[in-house]
């Protein structure tokens, strides 16, 4: 049973009794039932009231004798709650920035300008030399209309050409004298200007024959224009009716022409004039073009770095006023490595740089030169070695760095380390970098993840 115990208080003078309820632990039978009050069973927890006695200035407080829920769990839990959701606030962060760094570099490169006043190379075709070259020759032929306004002339000419000649007969040399009659394949009959001598055939591992060969000029047997053309191939009349006949013979190599008989119209001197100027003009401009268009694309040709031959059919024999002139001409030109000229034209301009720089620099405006040979009269043929020239011009030098090796050496790196890095770099002029997000120190360890733009 609970004991009620009467405690006086005293405040502001008034006497407070205070009633506190002891409650004695009273021993259960074992045939009870201990009931253990479950969490939600609890009450709230009851005010607490005071009651005035009748005859005395005294109050009496009464507590509940109710269990009470603890308020230190629920605030536990918010606390956790709170620190998970900061936790996974800064995981977010955390992946966010990992996620989408970058960085973005912004180079500008260093360029500089040399000016050039008829300075002096030599190109040469051996691979060993700083500056190399190539030949490459271009020919055409045309035929152009023209009205000959000279005179009637009665005339006799034979049709001149060259052939030549093939042995596959022996390995032994064939000799044929001066005036030896041959035949084309349409029954024509022409003679051998001189003596030749065709040297044997030859055998290689797989006792392939290899044909001698020789080349003589011809003259038709008769004259006029009949014989004029461009026959397949050439028999020789002695061999007719023996082995030599199928194994020793001739293929055309120029075009007979000049065959005239009777009264002919000529070209004269004027309208030779004419077609000197024509082949000077458009058939020159023609032959130029053709040579550009198969130039190389990593090789250069320069406007005056040719020779250039042609010339005029001036046997003209037409038996009316409306003919045509055949020309025929070649371009000898020297094209060279733009890799080679420009490294060349950097260590002219600046021999103290060495690799790797040197390999970083590049000449942007080498077909705006000037060039000219040494030589007035410089001759271009399959036998020239070399070739001195010069060259006129302003030059624009600009560094190219190396960006996979710019790359590989930021990756990783402290932001400021950088201008370290670029400094070791001669071909940098400036740099702007931008790192994402903006309060990482570190450049990504992702070189994908660094991009860089020359400008």
């Amino acid at each position: 049973m609970a004991k009620r115990v009467m405690e006086d208080m005293k405040s502001g003078g008034i006497k407070i009794t205070r009633i506190v309820n002891i409650k004695k632990e009273v021993p259960e039978p074992s045939s009870y039932k201990k009931e253990v009050p479950e969490p939600s069973s609890y009450k709230k927890e009851q005010p607490i009231s005071y009651k005035k006695n009748k005859n005395k200035n005294e109050f009496t407080r009464r507590f509940s004798s109710t269990p009470h829920s603890p308020k230190s769990k629920t605030n536990l839990h918010r606390f956790f709650v709170i620190l998970l959701l900061i936790a996974i606030l800064i995981a977010g962060v955390y992946w966010i920035s990992d996620a989408f760094q970058n960085a973005r570099i912004y180079i500008t490169s260093k360029n500089k300008s040399f000016v050039l006043d008829h300075q002096q190379f030599v190109a040469s075709n051996d691979s060993s030399t700083p500056t190399n070259f190539e030949l490459m020759i271009v020919s055409s032929e045309e035929d152009k209309d023209v009205t000959l306004s000279s005179s009637l002339q009665n005339v006799s000419y034979k049709a001149k050409g060259e052939i030549t000649l093939y042995n596959e007969y022996s390995t032994k040399p064939q000799s044929l004298s001066a005036h030896t009659f041959i035949s084309d394949d349409n029954g024509k009959t022409y003679q051998t200007d001189s003596s030749v001598t065709i040297p044997g055939y030859t055998l290689d591992n797989n006792k392939n024959i290899t044909a001698g060969q020789a080349s003589v000029g011809i003259t038709s047997f008769l004259p006029g224009d009949s014989y004029n053309g461009s026959p397949n191939s050439f028999t020789i009349n002695s061999f007719k009716n023996t082995a030599k006949f199928k194994a020793i013979y001739g293929k055309l190599k120029t075009a007979l022409t000049g065959g005239a008989q009777g009264n002919v119209y000529t070209l004269d001197p004027v309208e030779k004039g004419t077609m000197d100027a024509i082949a000077q003009s458009s058939f020159k401009s023609n032959l130029i073009n053709k040579a550009i268009a198969e130039v190389p694309s990593d090789y250069i040709l320069y406007p005056n770095a040719y020779t250039f031959s042609y010339q005029i059919d001036e046997n003209i024999f037409s038996p009316t006023p409306n003919a045509k002139v055949k020309i025929t001409g070649s371009l000898s030109a020297i094209i060279l490595d733009k890799k080679d000229l420009s490294n060349t034209l950097v260590k002219n301009m600046l021999p103290d740089v060495v690799n790797p720089e040197l390999s970083e620099i590049s000449i942007q405006n080498l077909s705006k030169l000037n060039f000219n040979f040494i030589q007035q009269d410089q001759s271009i043929t399959k036998d020239t070695k070399s070739i001195p020239f010069s060259l006129s011009g302003t030059l624009n030098a600009k560094w190219s760095p190396n960006i996979s090796n710019l790359i590989d050496k930021l990756q990783g790196v402290n932001k400021n380390n950088l201008t370290s890095i670029f400094k070791l770099d001669p071909g940098i002029d400036s740099v702007e970098t931008k790192i994402f997000p903006p309060w990482q120190s570190y450049l990504p360890n992702d070189k994908s993840k660094i991009h860089i733009y020359v400008e």
